[in-house]
C-alpha cells in the first residue's frame, strides 16, 4: 500500500500545507490535537487491516495535518528535537512496550521467525505514517540471526490486511531465506551487545535470552583452561567457580586461600 504522490503546489502555495478543509476539521487546542492524532492512528490501522488504501491515505493525511498544525502551521523543524511536534505526537500515540503496535504507531515487540527471535522496533518511516521503518535486534547472541552484527534496519510500506508483527515476521523470514547458510553474530558484536541490557518487558522471556559474550574476562593471576571431567566432579567444579566469583582469591604457595569479599 504505497502512499500516493501529492500534486505540485500552485504558485505562491505552501507545498507542504494540508488542504484547507482538512485543517478546518481539526481542534484548535493542544489536547484536542493529541486526541485527534490517536484517533487518526486507529483509523490508519483499521483501513490497512481491511485493505482500504483510500481510507488509509485520508487518515494518514489527517495525522500529518495534525503535526503541521501543532507545529505552528509549518512542517519545518517538526522533527528537530524531542520536543518538536512530530516527536511529541509520536510519543503520545506510542504503543505500550511489548505490545504489538498498530500501523502508524511507534512501538517495540517480540517477533519470532523459525528459531530466530528479535526485538523489533517499529515506527513510521520517512514520508508519513503509511511508510514503515523496522529495526531488528538479536535476542540470542549465540544463535543465527538475519545479520552478522546482531542488528538489521528495514524500510518498507504498510502491508494491507496484515498486522505489524505479521509483517515483521514475514520480513525476517524473507531475509533468512536469502541466506545460503545460517549467519552467526560476529564475536566483536556479541561482546558489545552482551553489555546492552534488553528492555524490562522481556525479563520473563522463556527460554531466557542468551546474552553471553564470546570473550571471557580472566582475573589477574588466573588462566582459562578447557577440561573434561566426570559428571559428579564437573558439578563440584561449577559450584567452586560460582563460589569463587563472589570472593577474593589469593594464591599462597601451592594453596588457594579464600577471603570473603
Amino acid at each position: 500500500m504505497a502512499k500516493r504522490t501529492k500534486q505540485p503546489a500552485q504558485a505562491g502555495q505552501d507545498w507542504s500545507a494540508p488542504a484547507a478543509e482538512l485543517l478546518a476539521e481539526l481542534p484548535a487546542d493542544r489536547d484536542g490535537l493529541l486526541a485527534a492524532a490517536v484517533a487518526a492512528v486507529v483509523e490508519i490501522d483499521a483501513a490497512v487491516m481491511r485493505g482500504d488504501g483510500a481510507a488509509a491515505e485520508q487518515a494518514g493525511d489527517r495525522y500529518e495535518a495534525i503535526i503541521w498544525k501543532l507545529n505552528g502551521g509549518t512542517n519545518f523543524g517538526c522533527m528537530a528535537d524531542d520536543e518538536a511536534a512530530g516527536h511529541v505526537i509520536e510519543r503520545h500515540c506510542a504503543a505500550v512496550p511489548g505490545e504489538v503496535p498498530l500501523w502508524g504507531q511507534r512501538g517495540q515487540f517480540l517477533a519470532v521467525a523459525g528459531d530466530v527471535r528479535a526485538l523489533v522496533e517499529y515506527e513510521a518511516g520517512y514520508g508519513g505514517p503509511l511508510n514503515a521503518h523496522f529495526q531488528f535486534h538479536a535476542i540470542d547472541l549465540d544463535r543465527p540471526f538475519i545479520s552478522a552484527t546482531g542488528y538489521r534496519s528495514h524500510f518498507d510500506t504498510v502491508r494491507g490486511c496484515m498486522t505489524v508483527d505479521e509483517a515483521a515476521r514475514g520480513i525476517m523470514a524473507a531475509m533468512l531465506a536469502e541466506k545460503k547458510r545460517p549467519v552467526l553474530i560476529e564475536a566483536s558484536y556479541r561482546d558489545r551487545l552482551a553489555d546492552d541490557p534488553l528492555p524490562g518487558w522481556l525479563a520473563g522471556l522463556e527460554p531466557p535470552a542468551r546474552r553471553e559474550p564470546v570473550t571471557v574476562t580472566i582475573p589477574p593471576g588466573f588462566v582459562l583452561v578447557d577440561v573434561v571431567l566426570p559428571a559428579h566432579k564437573a558439578f563440584i567444579a561449577r559450584r567452586w567457580a560460582a563460589d569463587a566469583a563472589g570472593r577474593d582469591i589469593v594464591r599462597n604457595g601451592d594453596e588457594l586461600q579464600h577471603r570473603q569479599s
